[in-house]
């Protein structure tokens, strides 16, 4: 009995570390990034959870991202994203 019950728990965690694995992958979002190459002036960055564009930490805008995709000739310094990336210098 003792051997049925082992197993049956390991059924189990197995089942839910699968599901909880495949809740946290489908709750990435997939933004469409934008990089600034300079004041209001954005190219497309490709498309995933970060830029393609290395972006550290810092005060410089270096890219957007925002949940649908955008004509880079309309973002601009001051257009609100979903998410922004900083960098050090410009």
């Amino acid at each position: 009995m003792k051997r049925y019950i082992f197993s049956i728990s390991a059924v189990m965690i197995a089942i839910g570390s699968v599901a909880f694995t495949h809740v946290k992958e489908s709750n990435m979002v997939n933004y469409h990034w934008y990089k600034r190459t300079a004041a209001n002036t954005y190219v497309a960055d490709g498309t995933g959870a970060n830029p393609a564009s290395q972006c550290s930490a810092g005060a410089v805008i270096c890219a957007k991202g925002f949940t649908s995709p955008q004509t880079p000739a309309a973002i601009k310094d001051v257009t609100t994203a979903q998410t922004t990336r900083f960098k050090n210098s410009q």
